[in-house]
């Protein structure tokens, strides 16, 4: 095929930015100058310009900021085209943006297992038809493509071939990979372990930061120009980066992308020993108190009032049908099987699960009395026990990790509170706690060191919503909400679920409002160690207090983030939930 029917393209609103993709041919597809924060704007962009391209072309996709191409257009035609594949994407060692679909993939003996989305080549074609489904669900492209691939794979009566780079011959992705399987020699990169060739890197997961906040990109693209040989390992020792016992640079290192069950197997330092007592003394607390179901009739229970019943030995291992015949639809239902599957708890028990944001002693009537598995109760009640919740289940959709989360420094952040979020919670404007707040804001000199918002309407009509319409704003992305130093935390129908959790991972200082409410993990929170507490009538007597401590603010930001690593990490959910289910 002639080299002319490739189009290699790549997405930068910056392009200043990208001199080391080391391809005079790229053609850059970006409309704008101006980054939204939306990923999925790189799809939409392609979806334009493949619908004035011939269908059976050849399209080359790379991210822009951080990929160095090492070939010549034919080069990467001959190799694609090898594959035999109408779509192929780069693999990596991380399943990313939910670590819950790793069951899902194919089995492979390869480090490169899961789908990575800053690289692709395929037929117009095939990519138009990949690109034509609903996006407005995924939070990302890379999610979007995982959840098509994973359908993909899935499905009996295919109608086109998509593959994994799986042995790095057309994309090589750098995260988690130990740089002494790399070699640069005559203007080219070679995986020394996969024995290959790549005509792309890919430094994902902002790989090619080193400890000091350097860029690996120029000494990497100065390697390429002077045609000698070099290690990456010569780098690491003249710039002393220190990497850990497997050769990856500590400021690199996340938590292991290995399945779940094997995470809580590994032996634990001696400060993760003592976190996971704690955790593992919460579970058997806990359990003690259950009270079964019956046994014999349990089953009448199922799809009722929004619960399920699961016996966890025998919870399917791949998704319900129920769960994907309108495309990408996941279920609560299906997301609970696939955790669980990963977990691997074994128990005889056929349990009830409820599917509600939380469960009250009220739903337990004298013929279901038994105690109901939830996402959230009341901290009164003794008798439902709590479970992670569903974003918990999801790894928060990788809003925890560090690479995606916030960069601004605490005391380089405006000094002032922000809430926003939708109007869950009671469905009265006099007793809705986010409305409270938000005409509490609105009060005379208060403007100064509080904003709050409304950012869609729920559990009103639209006839009560115009009572708190002045409070209407546009949502705003987590990097928005990063740029204020302190956010607040207000319950909605339940705990919060995400909300808590990125704040306490991000450099703000996190205010939660006093509630009743409590996920699994509560008992673990301090108040004034974590987080500032407040109730809707203290708020601004605590905002005096805490407005001008710097040394306050940046202690509890440092024990919030901690308190992440040591409670909010998967393994550590996962040994809570084992815990739990074997002791019932």
């Amino acid at each position: 095929m002639h080299p002319s029917s490739l189009h290699l393209l790549t997405y930068a609103t910056d392009p200043t930015k990208h001199p080391y993709l080391h391809c005079p041919t790229i053609k850059n597809i970006s409309p704008t100058r101006t980054w939204s924060g939306n990923f999925k704007d790189k799809l939409h962009a392609l979806q334009s310009y493949l619908i004035k391209t011939p269908p059976n072309d050849i399209v080359c996709f790379v991210d822009a900021y951080d990929v160095i191409c090492f070939a010549e257009p034919v080069e990467i035609l001959e190799k694609f085209i090898a594959f035999k594949a109408d779509v192929m994407f780069s693999a990596e060692t991380s399943c990313y943006p939910w670590s819950h679909v790793q069951s899902l993939y194919p089995t492979t003996l390869s480090l490169y297992k899961f789908l990575n989305s800053g690289s692709y080549i395929g037929y117009v074609w095939a990519l138009q038809k990949m690109l034509s489904l609903d996006m407005s669900q995924s939070p990302c492209d890379q999610g979007y493509l995982t959840y098509y691939y994973l359908n993909h794979v899935h499905d009996t009566k295919k109608t086109m071939v998509i593959e994994l780079d799986r042995h790095c011959v057309l994309f090589q992705t750098a995260y988690a990979i130990p740089w002494s399987h790399f070699v640069v020699d005559k203007g080219r990169l070679h995986n020394t372990v996969m024995r290959t060739q790549p005509c792309f890197i890919h430094y994902n997961g902002q790989q090619h930061l080193m400890v000091d906040g350097s860029s690996i990109m120029p000494v990497v693209y100065s390697w390429i120009q002077d045609g000698a040989r070099h290690t990456f390992e010569s780098y690491q020792k003249k710039h002393e980066v220190v990497c850990n016992e497997h050769g990856v640079p500590l400021a690199d290192v996340k938590e292991p992308i290995i399945p779940m069950n094997q995470v809580i197997s590994q032996p634990l330092t001696v400060s993760q020993g003592q976190r996971d007592d704690d955790i593992i003394a919460l579970a058997l607390s806990r359990a003690k108190r259950f009270v079964a179901p019956d046994q014999t009739r349990i089953l009448e229970r199922d799809q009722v009032n929004y619960h399920a019943i699961f016996q966890y030995n025998k919870v399917v291992s791949s998704v319900d049908e129920r769960s994907t015949h309108s495309g990408f639809a996941i279920t609560n239902r299906s997301i609970i099987e696939m955790y669980l599957l990963r977990v691997g708890a074994k128990t005889s028990l056929l349990l009830d699960v409820s599917l509600h944001d939380y469960v009250g002693i009220q739903m337990n009537t004298v013929e279901w009395p038994h105690s109901i598995l939830s996402f959230s109760t009341d901290t009164s009640d003794e008798h439902n026990i709590l479970i992670p919740d569903l974003y918990a289940m999801q790894n928060y959709k990788s809003v925890l990790d560090p690479t995606m989360g916030d960069s601004l420094p605490t005391l380089k952040k405006t000094n002032k509170l922000l809430f926003i979020g939708v109007s869950s919670g009671k469905a009265s404007v006099e007793h809705n706690h986010r409305v409270a707040v938000c005409q509490f804001a609105r009060q005379p000199n208060r403007s100064q060191w509080i904003e709050a918002y409304i950012s869609s309407i729920v559990n009103f009509t639209p006839v009560a919503a115009k009572a708190f319409e002045a409070y209407m704003r546009v949502p705003m992305t987590m990097q928005e909400q990063y740029v204020y130093r302190h956010i607040l935390v207000i319950d909605g129908n339940t705990a919060c679920w995400d909300r808590l959790a990125w704040v306490l991972a991000s450099k703000c200082v996190c205010w939660k409002q006093e509630s009743t409410d409590q996920c699994w993990y509560y008992p673990f929170l301090q108040p004034w160690v974590h987080y500032v507490p407040f109730t809707l009538e203290t708020l601004e007597e605590t905002w005096l207090k805490v407005r001008d401590d710097r040394e306050l603010q940046l202690r509890m930001v440092a024990a919030a983030n901690q308190f992440v690593e040591d409670f909010l990490q998967p393994a550590r959910h996962a040994l809570y939930l084992r815990t739990l289910l074997e002791a019932l």
